[in-house]
Parts: structure tokens; C-alpha cells; sequence
């Protein structure tokens, strides 16, 4: 008979463990390449479609930060739509769009 422990707390536990959710290991090579696809596609759909806004953090120095931000913002958007192993879609590029539009009003960035 298997018996389960906290861990934790070193105690009998009753009930089964719960299984961790499954995670796909990926080399650190290409999670960084992935990482940069996102940022450049983040990064050209913000300067096509709010270019003035764009600009604006360009001037001030932190379209850097900002962009760092909506990729983590858009991370899992990007992923539902398998970016970038899909072929780039008119969707992703609408929900991006949304995105930061989203971003831009909640974070009030764009009275610069």
C-alpha cells in the first residue's frame, strides 16, 4: 500500500497529490529566439498601427521597457495562437492590436 506525505510538513496525507501541469523544455537558444520574434512582431504591430505613440516612447527612452512589457502582456495570446510556429494571422495581429490598445489606456502611457 503507497502511502502519500506532506511534504511540507512531513504529516500523513489522505488524499492524492496533485499532478503538476505538464511543461514543454525547450533549449535556452531557442526560448530566446522565441522571445525576440515576439518582441519584433510586438514591436512592428505597435509602430504600424499607434506610430505617434510609438514615437513618443522612442523619444522619451522607454519604448524598451514598454515593449518588454507587452510582451509579457501578450505572451499568452501569442501562445494560443501558436506564434510563431503558425503562419502569421490577421487574428493575432487584431488581439495584438486590442492588446495594447488595452495597455495603453489602463496604463494612462499614452498622455506623454
Amino acid at each position: 500500500m503507497a502511502t502519500t506525505y506532506n511534504l511540507g510538513k512531513a504529516l500523513r496525507d489522505t488524499g492524492r497529490m496533485p499532478a503538476p501541469e505538464p511543461k514543454i523544455l525547450i533549449p535556452e537558444s531557442a526560448g530566446r529566439d522565441i522571445l525576440q520574434e515576439r518582441y519584433d512582431y510586438i514591436a512592428r504591430v505597435f509602430e504600424e498601427e499607434f506610430e505617434e505613440i510609438y514615437y513618443r516612447f522612442f523619444s522619451c527612452s522607454i519604448l524598451h521597457y514598454e515593449l518588454m512589457n507587452l510582451v509579457s502582456i501578450c505572451k499568452p495570446l501569442m501562445e494560443e495562437f501558436g506564434f510563431p510556429y503558425r503562419d502569421e494571422s490577421r487574428l493575432l495581429s487584431y488581439a495584438v492590436t486590442a492588446a495594447i490598445a488595452d495597455y495603453l489606456g489602463e496604463g494612462g502611457n499614452d498622455g506623454l
